[in-house]
Order: C-alpha cells, then structure tokens, then sequence
C-alpha cells in the first residue's frame, strides 16, 4: 500500500529563500521516516509515496526539486520509475537520486543510465545524505558570481 505524507512548514515559511521539495519514494516506510527526520531541520519540504506509481503523481502534481529513488520496489523498480519521470517534459530535469540496499557494482553503472544524478548505498550515513542532497542541489539553487 502507497503512502502521501508531507512534512515541513510550507513553501516559503519564514525563510527567505523559498524551501524546497524533496520526493522520497521508497517501499520501506523505515527509511522514509529516516529521511524524513533527517530533513525535518533543514530547508526542505519531505513528500513521500511507497511505490513507484504513487511517486510519478505525486511528482507530475508537485513538481518536486529533487527524487530520491529506491532502486528495488516491487511492481514498478526504481529503474522503470526514473524512465517514465524523464518521459514529462516538467520533470525530465529533476535530478534523482537512487537509493539501493544490492552491491553498488550491480547497480551504479545502470542507475546513472538511468539518468541518476548520484547514487547512495544502504544504509548511509546521515551525514552523507544531507550532504549529497546539498550537492545535487546547489546548481538548482545558487549561482556562481563570475
């Protein structure tokens, strides 16, 4: 069963820099809670859906800065999700990030084929997960002054 949830305080909150969505999709409602947590003080929005399905609506309706995308999901696997987000010319550019539980040499190399800006093995560091939604970001976010 698919699940939509948001945390966060809106778009724009308090802050000056408007806040920014993360999609989190993943059939293990652990480690949506996890990173729903992990991101709960930061600048983000957290929306999230338990399959693949659930993901590209929710995507198509909130147009989400970043994906972050279990690799292995039963139905539709992680791969086939990303195909059919690159098919929507409003998501075609938003980076994704796969998530995988299997040997990064089984699934690395594919992810970035399928159109993966970054890669991340479980478990991770908390840590490492902030900063590389921070990396994949920042060229969304902030330009350079020349």
């Amino acid at each position: 069963m698919s699940s939509e949830r948001q945390s966060g305080a809106g778009h724009g909150g308090g802050n000056p820099r408007q806040r920014k969505t993360i999609l989190v999709v993943d059939d293990d409602p652990i480690v949506i809670k996890l990173i729903q947590h992990l991101l709960a003080e930061g600048e983000y929005d957290v929306i999230d859906a338990g399959d693949g399905e659930t993901g590209i609506r929710l995507a198509v309706e909130r147009r989400p800065d970043l994906i972050i995308l279990d690799v292995s999901m039963p139905i539709m696997d992680g791969y086939e999700t990303a195909d059919r987000l690159r098919t929507s010319p409003q998501l075609s550019s938003v980076p994704i990030v796969f998530l995988t539980a299997r040997q990064p040499e089984l699934d690395e190399g594919r992810a970035f084929a399928h159109g993966a800006a970054m890669y991340l093995k479980k478990p991770f560091p908390p840590d490492q997960l902030k900063q590389l939604i921070g990396r994949v970001l920042s060229p969304h976010t902030t330009s350079s002054p020349s």
